[in-house]
């Protein structure tokens, strides 16, 4: 959907909202919710979009009730708010919540505070109906999560995460479909297990690091403790059990089914925790990747010698894209222009 035509169905839907408020004199969250159901779009996440840039408009601080059935990872990662979607399909806007009041969701008590969302159990009863969350972060935010049992989730910009309101009394679950996600585990008797594209990941009580930002690749970097990594039951890949040990990086390759363990360097890694980009001998592809999510511009080579110059340093994300594109082509030097959300980079300057 085109900004222009974007921008005709949100101001169609702020007079309706208006409009209901002035003659029904009902409340604006309530109808916001009323006119919303009632618009036609194409497809769900188009709906959620424009729910979403409504927020602003009428202050709404609850939770949006529309269903969206199972398709929340393929909805979600491409929308431009961090939210939650509960067992039951309602979308929570977390930026809309207020500081530190607490919500109700499933079977815990929920609040946000500054870049941090904290479920709590309602009761030690544990449910063995386990009832699935997935949250959202969007583009340009990084965002902490803890779960019903302490465990401390860190998540990069643009991921995806399913886990439960409540663990049960037999395991602890959460999936990564997509993204970048820290795990600072609660140790206690019940293995934690991070479940991503056909692996899972065990642990009691550690510290480590995966990302699934490609399809054909997933990188699993041990900072703390102990991991096993194994195959899930879904046939995905077969190998025999991996322990990994402090300063490990496994890399799977989906594309070939290949397993690489090596040793590596953390800081580059984790950079992103501390909203950084530390990068040893990085292509300026690889780098680019990094900015197009933090920023949300795409960024265009159209030549493949700049693509390929090599850069080891640190820049800190708080620093305008602009400013950091000036300091990359102080070092090596190269011209760039901006359209709209597109950086074109072009070739080397010449003397």
């Amino acid at each position: 959907m085109n900004k222009s035509k974007q921008k005709k169905i949100i101001d169609q839907i702020e007079k309706e909202v208006d409009s209901t408020i002035k003659y029904l004199n009902i409340h604006k969250d309530k109808a916001f919710k009323n006119v919303i159901n009632n618009v036609t779009f194409k497809d769900k996440l188009r709906k959620i979009s424009i729910a979403a840039s409504l927020i602003s408009l009428i202050g709404i601080t609850s939770i949006i009730h529309y269903n969206i059935n199972n398709d929340a990872d393929e909805l979600f990662v491409h929308d431009d708010i961090l939210s939650i979607i509960d067992n039951k399909g309602d979308i929570i806007i977390v930026d809309s919540l207020k500081e530190k009041v607490e919500i109700k969701i499933d079977d815990a008590f929920v609040k946000n505070t500054q870049k941090q969302i904290i479920y709590t159990p309602q009761n030690k009863l544990l449910n063995l109906n386990v009832k699935n969350n997935t949250i959202n972060v969007p583009k340009g935010r990084v965002h902490t999560l803890t779960l019903s049992d302490g465990t401390v989730v860190k998540l990069n910009s643009q991921t995806v995460l399913k886990y439960p309101s409540v663990f049960n009394k037999n395991t602890r679950r959460i999936t990564l479909c997509e993204g970048e996600i820290f795990v600072d585990v609660t140790h206690n008797s019940k293995p934690f297990i991070v479940n991503v594209n056909g692996v899972d990941i065990k642990v009691l009580g550690t510290q480590f690091n995966v990302n699934r930002y490609k399809d054909n690749q997933t990188t699993i970097t041990l900072a703390k403790g102990r991991i096993k990594v194994m195959p899930d039951n879904t046939d995905e890949l077969q190998f025999e059990p991996i322990d990994i040990v402090p300063l490990e990086q496994l890399s799977i390759n989906y594309n070939d089914k290949r397993l690489s363990l090596k040793t590596v360097s953390l800081d580059p890694i984790l950079d992103w925790i501390n909203e950084d980009i530390k990068f040893e001998h990085y292509s300026f592809e690889r780098i680019a990747e990094e900015l197009e999510r933090w920023y949300d511009y795409q960024i265009v080579f159209n030549d493949q010698i700049v693509k390929n110059l090599s850069y080891s340093g640190q820049i800190s994300k708080k620093k305008d894209l602009f400013e950091i594109l000036d300091i990359l082509t102080y070092y090596k030097e190269f011209e760039y222009e901006v359209k709209e959300k597109v950086v074109i980079i072009k070739s080397v300057k010449k003397e």
